[in-house]
């Protein structure tokens, strides 16, 4: 028993000099994939500012049927005309003709129609304020702009440049902590329908958001995607805002999206789909539905997910009526093993491996891994509950359990 015990936590060990590093490498990318400022400051001052309303709610309803400089240009013809967005369906926008000219119908797909938003120095003056860190500013001049084109983030970048104005906007918002306008934004955006940069930037707010507290609305939101293999490029940023969703305990929403997710052909992430889905379908009591997924998954130990798939089949044989906790450890330190320190899962597996080594009364080895979790995520969820679980040992307890 003490060799088999050993050999394990050895095994488990391997890994620790490279956790500290590779976790601070981790922080410093996720910094770095948050919303970021306009390449370029221009030199404009942010003379005639306009005030920010101090009220944090939604403003999509203020700014519907308002104009913004919008125009519409018929590359064709070389034609130009000021219209305002009125509505879009799936196959067309509606536009008004500002001039008198009446509503214009524009199939979305039709190439040789560009739309323009001239935001002028107003602009100028919110990507100042914006790079200057005055997020209320910028705040202030995007949302004219804005939220009365809102609808048509439909389009690709090729047929309409306000993109990077709907993203400074979402930015602003995040930064300045105004989360129920951000929430309200990210609502009215049609994301099934947008461009994979402007979904990155959804993605991130919404991460923002959950970590804020507003899981509920975020879940709102979560409807608007699409899980189909027309929006593959932005599933690893969709999984990622699952990721935040599943850690605030919107499990059963979480688990319906996996589902859609691991049932798309060409989906990259299809294994990880299906492997979260079951970690829901477990979570939530539904163990025989796990089982019949995860028993028919195998994957090879290179494989990035094979560390995760370890641990949910370890979590599965530790759950029950009757637990099998030393084949869960084996699984788990397996997991770990053949996994990185940087892998999102591993401070819960390592939990996870702490938990078995318990419940199998080997105390020194679950408080060592325990210690581990709080010492290398120390603002993790899991670091707080390896705290609560580590078992004081007296001497003559620790001979004994060294035995084992």
């Amino acid at each position: 028993m003490e060799r088999a015990y050993f050999m394990k936590l050895s095994k488990i060990y391997a890994f620790v000099p490279f956790f500290a590093a590779l976790c601070s490498v981790s922080a410093q990318e996720g910094a770095a994939s948050a919303p970021s400022a306009p390449a370029s400051e221009p030199s404009v001052s942010a003379q005639g500012s306009a005030p920010a309303s101090s009220q944090d709610r939604s403003y999509v309803e203020d700014f519907i049927n308002k104009d913004a400089d919008l125009f519409w240009v018929d590359s064709s013809s070389g034609r130009e005309n000021k219209v305002r967005f009125k509505s879009a369906d799936s196959s067309k926008l509606i536009l008004v003709d500002v001039s008198g000219g009446g509503e214009i119908s524009v199939p979305k797909g039709a190439s040789n129609f560009k739309f323009f938003l001239k935001g002028g120095d107003n602009w100028n003056r919110a990507r100042y304020a914006y790079g200057r860190g005055n997020w209320d500013e910028a705040i202030a001049y995007l949302r004219p702009m804005v939220y009365p084109v809102i609808g048509m983030a439909c389009l690709p970048k090729e047929n309409f440049n306000a993109h990077a104005h709907i993203e400074t906007l979402i930015s602003s918002l995040a930064n300045a902590g105004r989360y129920k306008e951000l929430s309200a934004l990210l609502g009215a955006l049609p994301l099934s329908e947008c461009p994979q940069s402007l979904i990155e930037v959804a993605c991130a707010a919404g991460k923002e958001l959950v970590a804020n507290g507003y899981a509920d609305d975020v879940v709102q939101v979560l409807d608007r995607f699409s899980f189909d293999s027309s929006n593959m490029d932005s599933v690893s940023d969709i999984m990622d805002l699952l990721s935040s969703l599943r850690k605030a305990g919107k499990l059963k929403e979480c688990l319906v999206a996996y589902t859609k997710l691991g049932n798309v052909e060409g989906n990259p992430d299809k294994n990880a789909a299906l492997i979260w889905m079951s970690y829901c379908d477990l979570a939530l009591g539904n163990r025989m539905s796990a089982e019949v997924y995860l028993s028919g998954m195998k994957l090879e130990r290179s494989d990035v997910n094979f560390s995760l798939l370890q641990m949910v089949k370890g979590m599965l044989k530790a759950s029950g009526e009757k637990p099998d906790y030393s084949v869960a450890l084996d699984m788990f330190a397996e997991g770990i093993v053949y996994g990185s320190p940087s892998n999102p899962w591993m401070s819960e597996l390592m939990f996870n491996a702490g938990c078995a080594y318990k419940k199998l009364k080997q105390f020194t080895a679950a408080n060592e891994i325990f210690a581990q979790i709080s010492s290398f995520w120390p603002g993790d969820s899991f670091s707080e509950k390896a705290k609560k679980e580590i078992v004081p040992i007296k001497k003559k307890d620790e001979k004994t359990d060294n035995r084992e």
